[in-house]
């Protein structure tokens, strides 16, 4: 007798919503946190992370994520053109559309232009 007074008692008793709501809430957040340990951009995975932002624009800037360093590149505005340099190989797009680089040989004179 007493177990059916129990149980009559419970059907109507507001808190067991708020426990479901409350277990409910304590789910979505564990998918959450794996959803976001799981993101490339986390922190968590350790890996190395380039994030391109405004792209295009004067204000472009590139992030590199390592782990737990953040370095940030911001452009200058400035044309690309280097003072000076040494060519170490050539790049060469096959017919398929890729790029092959062929490294020039230590000490050997530069190749001739193939360029028609």
């Amino acid at each position: 007798m007493r177990g059916a007074l129990f149980e009559a008692d419970t059907d109507d008793d507001p808190m067991l919503s708020l426990v479901n709501l409350v277990d409910l809430l304590l789910v979505l957040l564990a998918a959450l946190l794996l959803a976001f340990a799981a993101s490339p951009l986390s922190t968590l995975a350790g890996g190395e992370v380039t994030v391109i932002r405004d792209a295009g624009t004067p204000q472009m800037e590139v992030v590199v994520v390592r782990g737990a360093s953040v370095e940030r590149f911001r452009a200058s505005g400035r044309s690309g053109v280097g003072a000076g340099g040494v060519r170490v190989g050539s790049a060469w797009r096959l017919a398929d559309g890729s790029m092959v680089y062929l490294p020039d040989a230590v000490g050997a004179s530069p190749p001739a232009d193939p360029r028609p």
